[in-house]
Formats: structure tokens, sequence, C-alpha cells
């Protein structure tokens, strides 16, 4: 009795150990599911139908995992939301799913990762037959790298495309570093499709050719499966339709910036930076110059000097572009209840005005251009507000343009066609800020020269009711 005591005490206290191991475990890795994980209870189907998974081939050692199609990221995992069929024979396994829900089957292994089968809808008597295969290896050839674009250290992301909550998305499950030019390899994968991503580490400069490489591979079994990263297109040649964008870049006390660069990144129709075309640097001249030769006209661009980022819109074939970038803008302050900066507006006949010349008068000014939808669908609204004050003396609309090139100005202001607004336009060689905070933004100034109200979304007309005097008002 004693040592049955003894043994039983012993046992308790390993017990605790144990957990107290796998309590610690938890914090470092994820656990390792027993095997004895029991298949979903058909009652918790309102109509369950039995399915078989049969193993054909070759495999590592592992089981099958059953999720339902729209979260299939599951059956990479080894997770407690997976079902998990029981063993019926060799190779075989069975267990309840709803029927006519789709579902997908994946493998769950130590040594291979990244097998999940084509969906299928839960049938009665339904075999779903698998095929994991055994482990392969994908190789990215770095052995002969572009010498113009800095590419290590890079780092090589293996992704699963799958179903996550019923949108398509990819997952990592592999990665390594690569730091000089040679033949990275990964193993350990299953046979099937794959996103191959590569990136650089460290870039010191996005403007400059950096490595983004994203593609599509197929791996399959007796094959070598080595790839070649996507590496940055350079344009550097001439082509018919081509254009050339040039300017000047001047600095913060309006004298040409030379010696410095200017990079030009293609973008697309929803401005974002294009990532795998670049154009080699310009160097500013000493007039403060730059030109780009062989240009596509098919894409709109961004271009950047030092931390001073203009667009252009897509040009036209076979057309020259002209922009002046000036550096060391400062970012419009219109702060409710401080007086704005000096604002010195250039009009459609060339003249020009400060914004201190309308002193004692209520004025609304709108920052738009012409590249951004928001304005062209904001600007006929504060057109009509203004139609109804146009008899006041002491109220002014004003439309002040950000756009970088004059012409697209004018144009724009032709085809919006809001006579009640007067226009204006933003020349950077006259003013010294910019509205960084995002166009259409509005700003109302008091009689007092305070600004009273500014936003993206404010009601121009509520606020002026609030400035002027009621009697005087237009709409009584």
């Amino acid at each position: 009795m004693a040592r049955y005591a003894m043994s039983k005490c012993m046992c308790n206290v390993l017990a605790v150990l144990c957990a107290m191991l796998a309590i610690v475990g938890c914090a470092i890795h994820t656990p390792k599911l027993p095997d004895t994980l029991t298949a979903p209870d058909p009652n918790s189907f309102h109509s369950p139908v039995y399915v078989t998974v049969r193993l054909e081939g070759q495999a590592v050692p592992g089981r099958p995992a059953i999720a339902p199609f729209e979260n299939e990221i599951e059956v990479l995992h080894y997770t407690t939301r997976n079902f998990y069929p029981q063993p019926v024979g060799q190779n075989k396994w069975t267990c309840a799913l709803e029927k006519d829900r789709r579902y997908a089957v994946g493998w769950i292994s130590k040594k291979m990762q990244g097998y999940h089968s084509q969906s299928f809808a839960a049938t009665e008597g339904l075999e779903v037959v698998i095929s994991p295969g055994m482990p392969l290896a994908i190789e990215c050839d770095f052995t002969d790298p572009p010498k113009q674009v800095k590419i290590f250290p890079a780092k090589v992301y293996i992704e699963v495309p799958v179903i996550s909550d019923g949108k398509e998305t990819t997952t990592v499950i592999k990665s390594v570093d690569v730091k000089r030019p040679s033949i990275a390899r990964i193993g350990g994968l299953a046979a099937g499709r794959y996103k191959l991503l590569i990136v650089q580490n460290e870039r010191e400069n996005w403007w400059r050719p950096y490595l983004n490489s994203h593609q599509l591979v197929e791996l399959e079994a007796g094959k070598t499966n080595r790839f070649v990263p996507i590496y940055p297109n350079i344009d550097t040649t001439v082509e018919p339709g081509d254009v050339i964008i040039k300017g000047t870049v001047l600095d913060k006390d309006k004298k040409p910036a030379a010696g410095k660069e200017v990079f030009l990144r293609p973008t697309t129709i929803s401005k974002q930076i294009l990532s795998n075309l670049f154009y080699p640097a310009a160097v500013i001249a000493n007039d403060g110059s730059f030109e780009f030769k062989g240009v596509n006209p098919a894409y709109s661009y961004s271009i950047m000097s030092e931390n001073t980022q203009v667009g252009i819109e897509k040009p036209e074939p076979n057309s020259v572009s002209v922009i002046d970038i000036y550096l060391g803008m400062t970012e419009l302050s219109a702060k409710p209840g401080t007086r704005p900066q000096p604002l010195t507006i250039q009009w459609l006949d060339e003249t020009t005005s400060n914004i201190g010349d309308y002193a004692g008068k209520t004025v609304v000014i709108d920052f738009w251009a012409s590249w951004c939808s928001p304005c062209w669908r904001s600007l006929p609204q504060l057109n009509k507000i203004a139609a109804r004050y146009q008899s006041r003396q002491d109220v002014i609309f004003i439309a002040v343009s950000i756009d970088i090139q004059h012409k697209e100005w004018q144009k724009a202001v032709e085809e919006i066609n809001c006579k009640s607004l007067r226009h204006g336009w933003l020349n950077g060689k006259l003013n010294r800020f910019s509205p960084n905070t995002g166009v259409p933004y509005c700003i109302i100034i008091n009689k007092d020269g305070t600004i009273a109200a500014e936003g993206h979304e404010i009601d121009a007309e509520a606020e002026l009711s609030k400035l002027l005097v009621p009697e005087l008002s237009a709409r009584q």
C-alpha cells in the first residue's frame, strides 16, 4: 500500500510538471495536437453526410484535416478549428460534414507544408482522394543580378494562395534571407501553386530601383523548380510615342538646386507607385533644369526631389510636359481663430492678389486639383452656394487649384464650368507653402481676418449663416 501511495504521489507531481511544461511550451510554439482528436459530432450539423478521405501515393507522415472552403487557410495548420476525420482502414479516414457545404482537405505534417486539395461539396458517400506527395524544394537563382540595381540583402517569402473568411488571400509559410549572389533553396514544400515574393530587406531610397518581385509559381515533382526573380525594369530606351518631361528645380531661396537628383516613377490610375518600373535619376543642371527623355505615355507620374513630390497626369503621346519643382515648401497652417498665412493667388488673366486684399470681407477658399475626383463633385455644390450670394459684395468664393501644371488647371476650369466661383492658381513661385492635407479642402475667413472654419467636408452654407448678419443674409 505504501508503495502504491508513493507511486500515486509521484504521478501527481509528474502531472503537475507536465502541465507547467505545456504552459511554457504554448508560449514558445504552437502545441502539437494529439492524434486522438475526434471527428465532428454528426448532431452538430443540420443535414450530416459522411465523407471519406483516401490517401493515394506516397506521403510524409501526417494526417488529413478538413475545413470549410471559406476558411480553407485552416487546413495548412494544426488547429482545433479543423475537422479531423477518424481512420477507417489503410490510408482512409471518414467524418460527418454538412451536406452540400464546400470544404477543402489539407495534409498536416512536420516535414512538409503547403498542401491543400481542391474544394468539394459534401455529399453522402463521397470519397475525396488526396495526393500530398513527398517534399519538394523551390530554388531562387540570384547568381546573375543586374549591376545597376541594389539587390542584397534580400528576403524570399513562400506564400500559399488560400481562401480566408470568403476572400482570396495568401499566407506565408516559409522564408529565407539572401545576402550574396547564390541560389536560395527552401525545402519541405508540397507540390502545387505558390506565390514567390522576393523583396529587398533594406532600401535606402524607394525612388531608386529596388527588388520587389511577385510571381505565381507551380512546384512539380521530378523537376528542379528553379526560378529567377523578376528584377526591376529600368526604362532607358526612346520609342515612338514617348514623351519628354522637363522643368526646373528651385531651392527654398528660389535659386537653382544645381547638382541634386530628380526621380521619376510611373503610377497607376489609383495613384499607386508601380512596383517594378523605374527611370534613371536626372541630375539638375547649373540653371536648375532637368529632363527625362523616352517616357512611356501610358502612365501618370510622380516626380520627386529631396522631400518634395509632385504629380503629372497621363501625358499625350509625343508631347513635352514642363513643370517647376520648389523645394522647402512648408505645409499650409489653417487653425480656427488664427490668421491665415500670406497667400498669393494667380488669376486666369495672369494678375495676382493677396488674401490680405480682402480684409473686411468673408472669404470662402476651396483648394482643389484637376486630378481630384471628389473635387469635381464638391465644386459644383459650392458653386450653387456662391450663386445664392452673388449679389453680396461682402462675400467672396474662391476656388484655388494646386495643380503643378498651369495648363491642366486652365483646361479643368473650362470643363467644370463653375462660373459663380472666382478661379485662382497656387503658383509655387509666389508661395512658399502648399495644402498637404489633401483636397478638396475648404477654409472660411471671417471679416476680421481670422479663420472661422476649415476642413475637408465642412458645410459652407451653415458656417456662413453663423458669420453673416441675419437680416443681411441673401437667403432672406
